[in-house]
């Protein structure tokens, strides 16, 4: 029995050098990963100078934007601890973020097709973290196209409601939902329809809290909606 219990010590002791590990080096191998995803972007612009199409630039460069993206949220996870920890005093215009998310998931909702709509206030913003709060929509844009209808519109509406920032994510799907656990860690958003880890919507889930907010999601026939709110900060005239 004694020797049971010393062989499992080993291995928990074991378990932990190697989490410690990996924790060290992430940030290397992220690090390495971004160097060559800007060189793949760098290389994109240079195409078009060239023969390549303009479309055929701006496919390459999305792609590249969306690979920036996932290294990001790849990162925050790794560090979910820390989101507790974030200083949130950067000025971030809501309406500019989600219009940036859009041009960046254009090429990759175009494939299935599906579209992508934005609308709503464009002089609300919130404060926040720059870093970590972009991969909400990151992760509800991801989402939408994943388990949205073909040919079918995912919209995008910012609002402020009182003292508050409104985002709202919709879009079609015949994909089974669960909108009481969808945001719980290891849940995936439509159960075991589809591949996935179930920490998306986990990730969102913490980013929001983090910054003093709150997310839900509906669904209603076949509309999906995810609604994000978090407190507004001072609001300014025109988008840039």
């Amino acid at each position: 029995m004694l020797a049971d219990a010393g062989f499992f010590k080993e291995i928990v002791e074991e378990l932990d050098r190697l989490e410690k590990e990996a924790g060290e080096r992430l940030p290397q191998a992220l690090h390495e990963l971004r160097k060559l995803n800007a060189l793949v972007k760098a290389n994109a612009e240079k195409l078009g100078g060239n023969d390549a199409s303009v479309q055929e630039v701006r496919d390459i460069s999305g792609s590249a934007e969306l690979m920036s993206n996932i290294f990001d949220v790849i990162e925050a996870l790794a560090n979910i601890d820390g989101l507790k920890l974030l200083k949130l005093d950067e000025f971030i215009a809501v309406y500019d973020l989600a219009f940036k998310a859009k041009k960046i998931f254009q090429s990759r909702a175009k494939i299935k097709p599906i579209h992508i709509h934005l609308s709503g206030d464009d002089s609300v913003g919130v404060s926040g973290s720059r870093k970590t709060f972009p991969l909400v929509l990151t992760i509800l844009l991801e989402n939408a196209i994943k388990y949205g209808k073909v040919d079918s519109t995912i919209d995008i509406r910012v609002d402020q409601d009182g003292p508050y920032c409104v985002v709202q994510v919709s879009n079609r799907s015949d994909f089974p939902i669960d909108s009481r656990t969808c945001f719980d860690r290891g849940v995936r958003f439509v159960g075991d329809t589809l591949d996935g880890d179930g920490l998306g919507l986990f990730l969102a889930r913490e980013i929001v809290r983090s910054h003093n907010g709150q997310i839900s999601c509906a669904k209603i026939d076949d509309v999906v909606t995810i609604r994000v709110s978090i407190p507004a900060h001072a609001q300014r005239k025109g988008r840039r």
